[in-house]
């Protein structure tokens, strides 16, 4: 079993890749708003430092990588963009770890993590966005506009989050390359 200093040693790096998957991998989409809104980037490596850099790392990832796309690149708009992703990906990341923790390590536990972290982060960008409605009335919120914007707007990328990222994760179980849990 690795020890307690290569484990977070480990944990650490996989933050790190996950930060810089999570600055490069818009780029992919052309960075056009609406292709990466249908496909959101930025999802798949925070839920993935959730898996395998556990809660802490996963949270701490989500919340930095809009903010630091924001400062590098300008994209996305820091108010109100960059604020609600950065409470979506936040609970996207620490869900992740945490209901991986928690059920088992076969393929539903893998599956039911997933979907519940998809849920609990899309419900955070809903309270962001309520949030900002209450302290800045140029931002309305509306139940539909939560719908359309959390799942409606980015469906692909939903599906292809719930096609690859439980088999990738069963792989690296396989591989013995999550040792944190």
């Amino acid at each position: 079993m690795a020890s307690q200093k290569s484990t977070e040693l480990r944990s650490i790096i996989y933050a790190a890749v996950s930060l810089a998957l999570c600055l490069v991998l818009p780029f992919l989409t052309g960075n056009i708003p609406a292709i990466g809104q249908q496909f959101a980037p930025m999802h798949f490596p925070v839920l993935l430092c959730g898996y395998l850099a556990g809660p802490l790392w996963g949270g701490v990832v989500g919340v930095v990588a809009p903010f630091m796309r924001n400062l590098l690149f300008g994209a996305p708009v820091l108010y109100p963009q960059a604020i609600r992703m950065a409470f979506e990906l936040c609970v996207y990341g620490a869900a992740a770890g945490l209901f991986y923790r928690y059920l088992p390590k076969k393929p539903l536990g893998v599956y039911v993590s997933l979907l519940c972290a998809m849920f609990f982060g899309r419900l955070s960008w809903a309270l962001a966005q309520f949030i900002l409605s209450v302290l800045d009335k140029t931002q309305p919120f509306y139940p539909e506009l939560v719908v359309t914007q959390t799942v409606t707007s980015s469906l692909y990328g939903i599906l292809i989050q719930i096609v690859l990222i439980p088999p990738l994760v069963l792989a690296l179980q396989r591989a013995k390359l999550i040792t944190k849990y």
